[in-house]
C-alpha cells in the first residue's frame, strides 16, 4: 500500500477514535434501560479481538524484541512481550482500585450514595495522564496497523472504538465533572496527536508489536472489570454473546482470506 495512502487511512482511523471519546456518553446515555447490556457486549467483542486477533500476531515477537534489545537471556526472550501485556494490565488494575477506595473511603466519611462520590482531583490527574497516554500509543500504531492491511485496521479501530465508550462511562463514575467537562476533549485529541507523531517519526514493526501488547493488557483489564459480580455485573451471557459474535466474525475474515 502506498505511503500516502496508509497516512490517510490511518488518520481516518484517529478520527473515529476520537468522535467515539466525543460521543460516548450519548451512546451508552442513549438507553438507560440496555446500557449496561451494551457496554457488557461491546466488552466481549474487545475481548475477542484481543485473544483471537491481537495476541496471535503478538506470538512471534520475540524476533522484534531481539531487534530493539539485542540478544536477551532465554527467560526474558519468552516474557518480554506477555510481561508487556501483563504491564498495561497491572497499571490500569491499579489505577481502577486507587479510585475504588477512595471513592469507599469518602462513602464511609460522609455516608452519601457511592454513585454520588467522586475521587480527588490528584487521583483523576494520575489516572488522566495515564489514559492520555495509552490514547497516544493506539493513535501512533494506527499506522502500523495501515501498513499491515485495511482489514487489520478496520477490525483495530472498531474495537478500540468499543473499547473507548466502555472505558469513558468508568471515567464518568469515578470523576464525572472533571471528565466530562475537561477530560474528554482531552482525551479524544490523543489519537490524533499519536497518527500525527507517527506521520512525523513512523514506528518500525519492532516498536508497533511492542507498543501493540501493552495495548493488549489494557483492554483486557477494561473490558472484563464491568463483568465482574460485586462491581454490579449481571450481563455475562451479553458478554458472552459479544465475545462469540466478535468471534464468529473473525473467522469467517479468516476463512475468506484463506
Amino acid at each position: 500500500m502506498a505511503n500516502e495512502s496508509v497516512v490517510l487511512l490511518a488518520f481516518f482511523s484517529a478520527l473515529t477514535l476520537m468522535l467515539a471519546h466525543l460521543f460516548s456518553n450519548r451512546i451508552y446515555r442513549y438507553s438507560e434501560h440496555h446500557r449496561n447490556r451494551m457496554l457488557s457486549f461491546f466488552g466481549g467483542i474487545a475481548v475477542a479481538y484481543v485473544f483471537l486477533d491481537l495476541l496471535p500476531r503478538l506470538e512471534a515477537t520475540h524476533v522484534h524484541i531481539e531487534r530493539i534489545f539485542g540478544d536477551l537471556p532465554a527467560f526474558l526472550d519468552n516474557i518480554s512481550v506477555p510481561g508487556l501485556s501483563l504491564m498495561g494490565f497491572l497499571i490500569f488494575f491499579g489505577l481502577e482500585h486507587l479510585a475504588l477506595r477512595t471513592r469507599h473511603t469518602k462513602n464511609k466519611k460522609t455516608g452519601n450514595g457511592f454513585s454520588s462520590i467522586h475521587t480527588s482531583n490528584v487521583i483523576f490527574v494520575v489516572h488522566f495522564i495515564n489514559l492520555a497516554f495509552f490514547n497516544l500509543v493506539i493513535g501512533y500504531v494506527l499506522r502500523f496497523e495501515a501498513e499491515i492491511g485495511i482489514l487489520s485496521l478496520l477490525l483495530y479501530t472498531s474495537a478500540l472504538s468499543l473499547h473507548f465508550i466502555i472505558l469513558d462511562k468508568t471515567m464518568e463514575e469515578h470523576y464525572e465533572h472533571l471528565y466530562l467537562k475537561y477530560g474528554r476533549y482531552v482525551a479524544s485529541l490523543m489519537p490524533l496527536i499519536g497518527w500525527g507523531i507517527s506521520v512525523f517519526f513512523p514506528e518500525n514493526p519492532s516498536e508497533g508489536y511492542l507498543l501493540l501488547a501493552l495495548v493488549s493488557g489494557i483492554v483486557l483489564f477494561n473490558a472484563i472489570k464491568n463483568e465482574v459480580p460485586n462491581r454490579g455485573g449481571k450481563n455475562s451471557g451479553i458478554f458472552i454473546a459479544g465475545a462469540l459474535f466478535y468471534s464468529v466474525l473473525l473467522l469467517i475474515i479468516a476463512w475468506l482470506r484463506g
